[in-house]
Order: C-alpha cells, then structure tokens, then sequence
C-alpha cells in the first residue's frame, strides 16, 4: 500500500474489529425479532468477534506493526506447535495451543527467578496505585 502509515493501518484493523461484532450482532438482532428468540444476536457478536480478528490478523501489509522482536529473547516455548510470525503474518488457528508438561519442566524459571519476577510486579503494581498483597 503506497502511502500508507502505521495510522491507516491500525485504523482498517480497528474498523475490522468493530464492523464484524456490528454487522453480525445486528443481523442476529434481526433473526430474534423475527423468530421471536433471544440468542441469535449474542451469537452473531461472536462470530462477528472471530471474523472481525480473522481479518485484522490478515492484513497484507503490517511493516510498522509485526511485534518488537521478543521471540529471538526466548529460549523455548511449551507449547507443542508454537505461533510464530511467517513473512509478517500470525495464523489465526481455532484450537487451543497445545501444552507439553516436559517443556513446562524444562523451561521452568526456578524458584529464584520466579520470586524475582513476582517482586517486580508486585513493585510495578504499588507504584500505579494498587495495593500489594502484604497490605
């Protein structure tokens, strides 16, 4: 896309989220007024929802929003099949990922570094306001 920028990009990402819970929502709203039910509305939100992700994730051309690169600052992932980007592109799958307990234990943090990181959010959390566990 000649002249677009990060802007028009997120712009037709957000207007694909929106318009498929909308459209589908609205169109469910019908088909419960006409048949005089109410579940045909929620159900189109959430295939509205799925459509709507399906197509924002694919977008031709994303080269201002394609991650910040911190896959390469992993070692290893637990998951079976791992999602990882393909020529600027995420494959929206509809099955849950795969967890593999032998890659759980392999990539554990330890009991070190996993207090480490609990210290630090529980940190981060005090200074935007919220309360600790402690108080």
């Amino acid at each position: 896309m000649e002249g677009s920028d990060g802007i028009d990009q997120g712009l037709r990402a957000l207007s694909y989220l929106l318009s498929g819970p909308l459209f589908y929502g609205f169109f469910g709203w019908l088909i419960d007024q006409w048949l005089h039910t109410s579940f045909w509305m929620v159900l189109g939100i959430v295939v509205g929802m799925a459509a709507g992700v399906a197509l924002a994730a694919a977008l031709p051309e994303l080269p201002w929003a394609c991650g910040l690169g911190t896959l390469a600052l992993l070692t290893g992932d637990v998951v079976v099949a791992p999602v990882a980007q393909v020529s600027g592109e995420l494959r929206v799958s509809r099955s849950a990922p795969v967890v593999a307990e032998e890659l759980v234990d392999r990539w554990d943090a330890g009991p070190a570094r996993t207090a480490w990181w609990r210290d630090r959010v529980t940190a981060a959390y005090g200074h935007v306001g919220g309360a600790t566990s402690a108080s």
